[in-house]
């Protein structure tokens, strides 16, 4: 994916620096409009993957919360047992 950016950017780049004979001979408007259409495609993938992770992001954070309601409730039992535990020696 990076690979076809990069060399995206070198078509743009000689694009701009050739002068215009050599332009019309190494680069149509056609091979332009595909690079184009290929950037959108890896575009809109990646920001595909970034909506995936920023799910998975809301679903760890809620585990994460639940986790520490437990930890709380589990500490609150534990002080609740300290005058039984106190008494029983």
């Amino acid at each position: 994916m990076v690979k076809k950016i990069v060399v995206s950017w070198c078509v743009a780049l000689a694009f701009l620096s050739a002068d215009s004979a050599q332009v019309n001979k190494a680069i149509t408007n056609a091979d332009l409009i595909k690079e184009i259409r290929d950037l959108k495609k890896i575009i809109s993938v990646q920001n595909t993957e970034i909506n995936n992770l920023r799910r998975v992001q809301e679903v760890l954070s809620g585990q994460l919360g639940d986790m520490r309601k437990d930890i709380l409730s589990t500490r609150d039992y534990c002080i609740s047992l300290r005058p039984y535990i106190y008494n029983w020696r």
